[in-house]
């Protein structure tokens, strides 16, 4: 029953996360049913019973949740609240990041909930360090992201990790500092210190970084760059502390205990050195973890590791299938928000691979071959997932992973606990032991950068519906099941449904406009049947985020784009040419159009003139402005921004940048068309979309690329 009950309240948990309004509060009073229905001797009436429990508890945790929600009539007002320092403030480019949990709301008549607030400081930031109690100015919104298909959700992320608002601090001097009371928070007292520590004994070395990763969890000096290496080795898992890093430091303790503990033979008859060992295993991974600050995926790998322990310490005869629905269980009811992160699908069905190729099968005494084994399966086990989830699946994992995993476990890991370890007391023993761990992680480095240029090391495709999935788990089952080649064949033709998805798109002499969410800001993708074009790439917040990689880029991987064949950058605002750079690194562009191409940094770009004409699959594309020989091709600003007008059949689009007034009078003056759908000049400004314009053009739709 555990396993299929455990199946069941992880269902009935998922499916109350998919619902778009929360179910009323008054269901909560089916628990006592739900509960008395566990103990009924039939089966099918058990396992309803374990379904509605997990629906019940998700709606109870959800209910919860939402009471803390931001109140949208607060929105954008100035609010003083006093609250301490929560966590490691993160140094950005324009300020500090941290988080504030709230101590008490000041000068408000509504009684409000919200309690855990993510927190920017932008200008005359001061020291702040975990634990300090201050009074601040806020301006406060409800957490969101950008809704875009295929890109990050943030808003998900930030609900998950129980954040109830976010904004920044207002600048001056009124923002004070009430009391630096350490004790509130010692162990986020203690990772900064182990922080600054660090860096100062890896100062300047490119390692840095990944040492920082695997010891305290803080991943903010990893590289853009370095992510991508990662990414396409399928090795992104290693530089986040979860159920490997956990495992690998309980299954050293454990190893060292036992051994240390049956050399005392006076102690070994009443406490045996499995139970001792055991003990000091989950001290050791309790102690990790919160060295990693308790993030998330920490917490759901410790829980994981623990039901493992303490079955050795209840000395509890258990089968690996139990223990593992054991743990999702816990998992789950410690929170029931964990089925939203691909990491806690990802993590589970990882463990339960390994499981299914290793348990009651015949072994190889090459211990190589069994770790390849294992990769190869685990790597092909979770391509359904991969694909659900991002879209896109590294060919070459199993090979990174048969190398890394070792490696990072057996040195990186260990050489670089002891030393932070070491910090503490001796900066001379440390220093050596932490340049050997940056020297050993620049070892695999070198090697998962070299494999990572290979032209086929990641495999982009589209995301799967259900039935494929399903399918596609069904044909892996066959192909890892013992057996000969012939038996493997139906699993290789049901994994195929998932491998050749064909892309959505318009019909001949049609074609599909998206607008897509970059906050203040635009960047609009025209699709014809077998060609693409990108107007505008969003602004550009910081030196590692911009819209171009956070938005553009996600947005054409999940609609199965390949290459952009015709870039137009209006102008050089950077609300329209920020993602520039991280577009053109992520697609290869037959032709780019700006009014700005000087700026562009490639001899490839043209300037946009209106007379450019094309045909693409019966559509046909225009650029209106600016007039070659006009003022507006020299003159600096709005008004230069290239205008883009396209047809197909009776209906039309125009993309009009951010042309103002003057722009607008000169189109009208050379008899510019009626449209269909209009994308708002300069994104609903007062200076622009003039009524003489707005009457000549005369669109049924118009949309304005606004913020929020």
């Amino acid at each position: 029953m555990m396993r299929s009950g455990t199946v069941a309240f992880v269902g009935g948990v998922l499916l109350l996360q998919q619902a778009s309004v929360l179910p009323s509060v008054s269901w909560l009073f089916l628990f006592p049913l739900a509960i008395s229905g566990l103990f009924s001797r039939r089966a099918i009436v058990r396992m309803l019973a374990a379904f509605g429990m997990g629906v019940l508890w998700a709606l109870a945790f959800a209910t919860l949740a939402l009471d803390r929600q931001w109140p949208m009539e607060l929105e954008g007002q100035d609010l003083w609240v006093e609250g301490y320092v929560s966590n490691l403030p993160q140094q950005h480019e324009r300020g500090v990041e941290f988080d504030l949990m709230v101590n008490r709301w000041e000068n408000l008549g509504t009684k409000l909930n919200a309690r855990h607030l993510r927190l920017r400081w932008y200008q005359a930031v001061p020291s702040l360090h975990p634990g300090q109690l201050w009074r601040l100015q806020v301006r406060l919104k409800r957490p969101r992201g950008y809704m875009n298909p295929g890109g990050f959700d943030y808003e998900s992320w930030l609900f998950r990790n129980g954040v109830d608002a976010t904004g920044y601090v207002k600048v001056g001097a009124h923002n004070l500092l009430l009391t630096d009371r350490a004790q509130d928070y010692p162990v986020q007292r203690l990772r900064e210190s182990l922080r600054e520590r660090l860096r100062q004994q890896l100062v300047a070395n490119p390692a840095q970084g990944f040492i920082l990763a695997l010891t305290l969890g803080e991943r903010e000096m990893l590289e853009d760059s370095q992510w991508e290496v990662m990414q396409r080795t399928g090795t992104n898992h290693l530089m986040a502390i979860s159920g490997l890093h956990i495992g690998l430091v309980a299954a050293w303790s454990y190893l060292v205990m036992f051994g240390l503990w049956r050399l005392i033979a006076s102690n070994r008859w009443r406490w045996p050195a499995q139970v001792v060992a055991a003990w000091a295993s989950m001290l050791s991974a309790m102690v990790y973890a919160a060295m990693a600050g308790f993030a998330i995926p920490t917490q759901r790998a410790l829980i994981m590791v623990c039901v493992v322990l303490l079955s050795l310490i209840l000395r509890r005869a258990t089968t690996p299938g139990r223990t593992l629905s054991l743990a999702a269980l816990l998992v789950t009811l410690y929170d029931p928000f964990a089925v939203l992160a691909p990491g806690f699908w990802l993590s589970f069905s990882a463990v339960g691979l390994i499981l299914y190729v290793s348990h009651g099968r015949v072994t190889v005494n090459n211990k190589w071959w069994r770790w390849g084994h294992i990769q190869w399966a685990v790597s092909l086990g979770l391509l359904p997932l991969l694909m659900l989830f991002f879209q896109q699946a590294s060919i070459i994992s199993p090979l990174a992973n048969a190398v890394a995993i070792p490696w990072v476990s057996l040195m990186v890991v260990p050489l670089s606990l002891i030393g932070t370890l070491f910090t503490l007391c001796s900066d001379a023993l440390a220093g050596p032991i932490l340049t050997l761990a940056a020297w050993a992680m620049q070892v695999i480095w070198w090697l998962l950068q070299t494999i990572s240029q290979w032209d086929l090391a990641v495999w982009h495709g589209l995301a799967p519906s259900w039935w494929r999935i399903l399918l596609a788990c069904l044909g892996i089952m066959i192909i890892l099941a013992p057996g000969g080649l012939g038996i493997k064949l139906p699993g290789v033709v049901l994994l195929l449904p998932i491998l050749s998805i064909p892309p959505e798109r318009p019909s001949e002499s049609e074609l599909l406009l998206s607008v897509l969410d970059v906050g203040q800001g635009l960047a609009a993708v025209v699709e014809t049947r077998r060609h693409v074009l990108v107007f505008d790439t969003g602004p550009r917040f910081s030196r590692v985020f911009d819209t171009g990689k956070a938005v553009v880029t996600p947005f054409l991987r999940a609609k199965g784009w390949e290459r952009i064949d015709t870039l137009v950058i209006s102008h050089g605002d950077q609300d329209h040419i920020g993602g520039y750079a991280s577009l053109r690194k992520a697609f290869p562009v037959k032709r780019l159009l700006s009014s700005v191409p000087s700026t562009l940094g490639t001899s490839e770009a043209e300037l946009c003139l209106a007379g450019h004409h094309w045909l693409w699959d019966g559509v046909v594309f225009d650029v209106l402005h600016p007039r070659p020989g006009s003022s507006f091709v020299k003159r600096p600003g709005n008004n230069r921004s290239c205008v883009l007008r396209v047809s197909a059949g009776p209906h039309s689009l125009i993309l009009v940048g951010d042309i103002e007034a003057e722009a607008e009078q000169a189109l009208l003056g050379r008899g510019i068309p009626e449209t269909t759908v209009l994308v708002v000049p300069h994104h609903g400004s007062k200076t622009s979309s003039t009524e003489a314009f707005i009457q000549q053009l005369a669109p049924q739709w118009a949309l304005i690329p606004a913020g929020h």
